[in-house]
């Protein structure tokens, strides 16, 4: 790192790398006491379901059980991201449930969960009717009865006679939403009846083997058609109407070269579906319910799954480029549900997504005529700027270039990497970071080994990582129990071992630790390692003989009582029990004190 990059640059570089969280109820932010013992967040956008959020609380002495901080029917705003002050709202809920989980021996845990309000709108069927109304107006009444705040584009047809028939709300706008190509969700107070927002650009770019780490699209011609046919009665004019769509009606083509109802053609020729519906009353609703159709047979032309480093900017309904996936795979998807999961090894965001089209159209001469001259150059030249466009300097890095030759650097002042003279092909760059700190296992008993791992990207082998272990809660003071020096391997990981011992502070309890792996300004958390024992005793009169199937009660350190019997060799063994003195009283009377 250069010698001119001061503290605050480090400090300001780090959080650019560390995943953060800010949890708002009713509008206030969590309280740090309570924000301490998250464990688990997951927060879920979707254009067909509600959004909603999980989150998971450390509750080791009833406090979030016991208290209204968390009541039934608060709002709950949850923001993700990497730096404090760009944090973006992945959820915005209210809470509808509350979950303790009380496991045998251990500490309670509480899992909230909440709903958008369009779990408002499913609460009860209504029958009613909608006179000489458009769809709009009709979702702008049943927003305004709901106490929300409209947001809906204005559709042109007037309906003589609607029919809400025993649906709940959610249900009649989803339908009505879906037979005009429209789309219906509530974020926050809002609701929102509108067209797809899937022609708008890209506000993502994931390119596999960096920011993508995986994607399994589908692409399927099955239901692909050239053209639907609509037809419906107008029970006024007593006349047949017949509505047409086809290709070229394509609400939007992702930027694809190819439409899928083009390669449909061309693959197995051209096809018609036939969709018959309730009365239609003009030529241009059945020319609308029939685009709809259509598009909604379209965008199913590809479909895929994926996951990605942890980007809150990902949300149902809008759209990400996805890069690295060669020609036909490349290129813009809408997304329709998203995912985001925050824990102790780390953010991430999983999607899926669908388009109708293929690869990507010729690019102009003049970009072409450009990409020539890159190629004759062959060199990388990139520039790191944060959200608020400021260049991020200093953090270490490695090119990887197609050869597999390894190139390192710092970034400069300025926010580039500039490197010349590398083989054609695709280079790669990876930040040093530590990330997915983790114990090889999440209980192990007193007096036993316990493996730290933590994963080292851009690390040199050799590399010093120090592990620093901290009783649970008490690792923002700085008072760490040890400290383990550990070295980054060829798989650009590092591993500790670490053996609990008894200490009279446990008496009673099961223990839990964290560690905290760093190395120079990096720095990152593990999720949560519990100490329990395992009591084992083997009991013998004066002769030497067993005890054998004798019943005992045995008094833990917490105070909490066992009963049992020994076995035919005399064995007493229990499992899981805190770490301190057990007391072992017979049936006959006779007594046993042991530390376990």
């Amino acid at each position: 790192m250069p010698q001119s990059q001061t503290q605050d640059q480090e400090q300001q570089n780090n959080q650019l790398l560390t995943p953060s969280f800010k949890i708002l109820v009713d509008g206030q932010p969590l309280e740090s006491r309570i924000e301490s013992r998250v464990l688990f967040i997951k927060a879920e956008s979707n254009l067909e379901i509600l959004d909603m959020f999980e989150i998971r609380f450390y509750d080791f002495d009833l406090e979030l059980v016991n208290s209204d901080d968390l009541a039934i029917g608060k709002s709950v705003e949850v923001k993700l991201g990497y730096q404090e002050s760009q944090l973006i709202t992945v959820a915005d809920c209210e809470i509808v449930s509350l979950e303790p989980e009380y496991p045998p021996g251990g500490a309670a845990y509480l899992t909230v969960r909440g709903y958008d309000k369009s779990f408002r709108l499913s609460r009860e069927k209504k029958s009613r009717s909608f006179v000489e109304m458009k769809d709009s107006d009709i979702a702008n009444q049943i927003a305004r009865e709901m106490g929300l705040t409209p947001n809906v584009d204005a559709t042109t047809e007037v309906h003589p006679y609607v029919f809400q028939r025993n649906q709940t709300n959610l249900e009649f706008l989803l339908e009505r939403a879906q037979r005009i190509m429209y789309e219906m969700y509530i974020e926050g107070n809002d609701l929102y009846f509108r067209r797809p927002q899937s022609d708008q650009s890209q506000n993502v770019t994931l390119k596999w083997g960096e920011s993508l780490a995986s994607f399994s699209p589908r692409l399927s011609s099955f239901n692909q058609v050239s053209e639907v046919v609509v037809r419906g009665w107008d029970p006024k004019s007593k006349k047949e109407i017949v509505g047409r769509a086809g290709g070229g009606d394509e609400h939007t083509t992702l930027g694809g070269a190819q439409t899928a109802t083009q390669i449909a053609e061309a693959a197995h020729g051209s096809t018609k579906t036939f969709k018959v519906t309730k009365p239609i009353h003009s030529q241009a609703e059945a020319d609308a319910l029939a685009r709809a159709h259509f598009n909604k047979l379209s965008m199913n032309f590809i479909t895929g799954e994926g996951k990605a480093l942890g980007e809150p900017a990902i949300k149902a309904g809008t759209v990400i480029d996805l890069e690295g996936l060669g020609d036909k795979f490349s290129g813009s998807y809408y997304v329709t549900r998203a995912t985001h999961i925050f824990s102790g090894s780390g953010y991430s965001t999983k999607f899926d997504v669908k388009k109708n089209s293929l690869g990507r159209p010729p690019a102009p001469p003049e970009e072409q005529a450009e990409e020539a001259q890159e190629e004759r150059q062959h060199y990388l030249d990139v520039t790191l700027q944060d959200s608020a466009e400021e260049a991020v300097a200093g953090l270490d890095y490695i090119i990887i270039a197609p050869d597999g030759t390894r190139y390192t650097g710092s970034v400069g002042s300025d926010g580039k990497i500039h490197k010349d003279n590398l083989p054609q092909g695709e280079s790669q760059i990876i930040f040093k970071q530590l990330t997915n700190a983790h114990w090889e296992v999440d209980q192990v008993n007193c007096g036993d080994e316990v493996r730290l791992l933590v994963e080292c990207p851009a690390h040199d082998e050799g590399d010093s990582i120090t592990f620093e272990i901290y009783k649970l809660f008490k690792e923002e003071s700085g008072d760490e129990i040890t400290s383990i020096d550990g070295t980054v391997d060829a798989n650009s990981q590092a591993e500790a071992v670490w053996t609990y011992e008894f200490q009279e502070e446990d008496e009673g309890t099961k223990p839990r630790f964290i560690f905290k792996a760093k190395s120079g300004s990096l720095e990152t958390k593990s999720d949560v390692l519990t100490v329990v024992d395992v009591f084992e005793a083997t009991l013998t009169d004066s002769d030497g003989n067993p005890v054998a199937n004798t019943g005992y009660v045995i008094t833990l350190p917490d105070g909490s009582t066992r009963e049992g019997s020994t076995d035919d060799q005399g064995q007493i063994i229990e499992e899981e029990v805190p770490v301190g003195n057990i007391k072992v009283r017979l049936d006959d009377g006779s007594t046993l004190e042991q530390s376990s």
